[in-house]
């Protein structure tokens, strides 16, 4: 029997045994020196940016300055004659004479020169530039027209909206009397329907005040005393006519019994209206009688009092 230990109770340690680890954590993947050197800083591309910009504005610079002026003195040098409001024809041979190449650029409208002349040149007149060099001319179309519209059965205020949504406006406003045309509405203007005008143009228009004879409402006249008949006529824009004296009975004397237009119906104003009157029995004289009284006339007096009337004033004024 082996002799028992006083450290039997220490736990026992075998060095060959190399006791269990827990496994580290991952680490981070740390770049490879390559990988690093393939990032270009933001920084150093902001700065190759500008430097390649500012390299390309200098070469513009160069190329204007230097390089095209030495080209350009290469060979014959001729300066560009202005050919700014001739005749295309014109312009051409001008221009052909000194050396150049004509070429027609595109037309358009223009207020200072003519249609069918030079508005613009490419090179401008009195530069300089090699012989030879293509020269653009820009052919002016004249004044740009507007088609006017017909303003005629208009009034004012929707002639004056046509024309501005055309680019025009009113200008001149008359008024006249028309028989054709109804009151306020225009019935002539200064620039034609569908002719040719200038953006801005005022036209002057001609406004209707209605027909030139006016008409009112005849009154009935019938029963009134002579004096009343032409206060009504006055009020209705007409004048008393010739007055006729009739014995008639059953009416009293200067009452107008009969009237030259029907009462009620349309009548020009200051027409004149005749009139029929009764006159006093035996007021007349005798009516003839056989052939004298067919071709004796009634009388007839204008404006004037009846002779019962006449006869008391004459006893008045003794």
């Amino acid at each position: 029997m082996m002799p028992s230990n006083q450290n039997d109770t220490e736990p026992k340690t075998y060095p060959w045994r190399i006791p269990p680890q827990e496994p580290a954590p991952p680490q981070p993947a740390t770049p490879t020196t390559e990988e690093a050197t393939d990032r270009i800083p933001w920084s150093k591309l902001l700065k190759y940016l500008l430097i390649g910009l500012v390299g390309m504005f200098l070469l513009l610079v160069l190329f204007d300055k230097i390089i095209m002026p030495w080209y350009v003195k290469l060979g014959d040098v001729e300066t560009v004659p202005n050919v700014v409001g001739l005749p295309f024809d014109s312009a051409k041979v001008k221009l052909e004479e000194r050396g150049f190449e004509v070429r027609k650029g595109e037309s358009r409208n223009d207020d200072t020169y003519p249609a069918g002349t030079v508005a613009q040149q490419l090179p401008y007149g009195g530069a300089e530039t090699k012989n030879g060099r293509r020269v653009y001319l820009t052919i002016s179309l004249g004044t740009e027209m507007i088609a006017m519209p017909n303003m005629v059965g208009m009034q004012v205020r929707e002639a004056r909206i046509t024309l501005m949504r055309a680019g025009l406006d009113i200008g001149e406003i008359t008024y006249e009397y028309n028989d054709t045309v109804i009151r306020d509405l225009i019935f002539s203007q200064s620039i034609p329907a569908q002719v040719g005008a200038r953006p801005g143009s005022l036209v002057n228009v001609v406004v209707s005040r209605g027909p030139t004879t006016r008409y009112t409402l005849m009154p009935s006249l019938v029963s009134l005393d002579i004096e009343q008949a032409r206060t009504r006529l006055e009020n209705a824009g007409l004048v008393l006519g010739v007055v006729r004296y009739k014995e008639e009975g059953g009416w009293a004397p200067n009452i107008v019994i009969e009237q030259s237009v029907a009462p009620y119906s349309k009548v020009a104003e200051r027409a004149a209206i005749d009139v029929v009157v009764a006159a006093a029995p035996g007021s007349m004289g005798p009516t003839p009688q056989g052939d004298e009284a067919s071709g004796t006339e009634e009388p007839t007096v204008k404006n004037v009092e009846p002779a019962e009337k006449k006869s008391a004033t004459e006893k008045q004024k003794n």
